[in-house]
């Protein structure tokens, strides 16, 4: 009995012992997997982190690119007015040779370019379209100006482009936005738009049924103007609006004074209308 009892306790220790073993090895397997797990993710992270580097690099230097090429662009466009350059028909029934003569005209907006013109000239329909001058120069035969005609077209694309602007100026500082949803019974100016396709009248039509028209110059100097109201012209208006050297870009300045003028005096005639019955309902109590 003694000894079965021995070979039993022994069998436990040992059984202990490897109990102790296993775990301790449990323990050290843990550590050992925490330390590659953790080198293993400091290593993705360097890993990604200059790759991001590297992406943010190279996006910076695209974007850097961009900006010099949009740069050196506007500067262009902005130096270069117009631009020549010669390209050739592809029809090979063109008219000399195929060679043609392209003028590009920049002009800008509102902050910002607009598309660009294009003009296409052939040498031999020049004279129909640009007609030398009829006197001769220091005994030589009179030429076309190109760059006089160059200089003119440009000049007069941008004062067109101007009258334009202005006009739409004039409808944002007078409060017309082109929204259906807005009230035109409320408005006092209904409608300020080009009446020519030059853009140099302007069509007005109040909500009481006045309407008018201004007239500028290409620079827009304003130097016509008329209304008409229901009983034919209205000259108090008219000279309510004009002024002398009168730009159309100090128009809304006129119009404003006039539409304060004319609420101060429907004010007064509501007040005196007021009064009015007031005084009346007072002389019915009394009688």
């Amino acid at each position: 009995m003694a000894a079965d009892e021995e070979r039993r306790a022994a069998r436990i220790k040992e059984l202990d012992e490897q109990i102790e073993a296993a775990e301790a090895r449990v323990q050290s397997l843990q550590y050992l997997l925490k330390v590659q797990m953790a080198n293993a993710l400091s290593i993705q992270y360097s890993y990604d982190r200059a790759s991001s580097q590297d992406s943010a690099h190279e996006q910076l230097e695209k974007l850097c690119q961009i900006h010099q090429a949009r740069n050196q662009q506007c500067l262009y466009r902005i130096c270069a007015g117009v631009t020549a350059f010669k390209v050739a028909d592809p029809d090979p029934n063109a008219v000399d040779q195929g060679k043609v003569l392209g003028l590009r005209f920049e002009v800008m907006s509102k902050s910002q370019f607009i598309h660009p013109f294009f003009v296409m000239l052939n040498r031999p329909w020049l004279p129909e379209h640009l007609p030398p001058p009829d006197e001769e120069v220091d005994g030589r035969p009179p030429k076309q100006d190109l760059a006089h005609f160059a200089r003119t077209l440009r000049q007069e694309l941008v004062c067109y482009h101007n009258r334009i602007g202005a006009i739409a100026d004039l409808r944002r500082d007078i409060g017309i936005t082109g929204n259906e949803g807005v009230d035109q019974e409320a408005q006092w100016l209904v409608d300020v738009s080009a009446a020519d396709s030059e853009a140099k009248q302007i069509r007005l039509e109040w909500s009481n049924g006045r309407t008018g028209r201004v007239v500028m110059d290409a620079d827009g100097v304003v130097k016509q103007l008329v209304v008409f109201g229901p009983e034919g012209r209205d000259r108090e208006t008219m000279r309510a609006l004009w002024s002398d050297n009168l730009r159309i870009e100090d128009f809304s300045g006129k119009l404003t004074q006039l539409r304060q003028k004319e609420w101060r005096r429907e004010l007064e005639l509501e007040n005196e209308q007021e009064q009015e019955r007031e005084t009346e309902i007072f002389s019915e109590s009394e009688a």
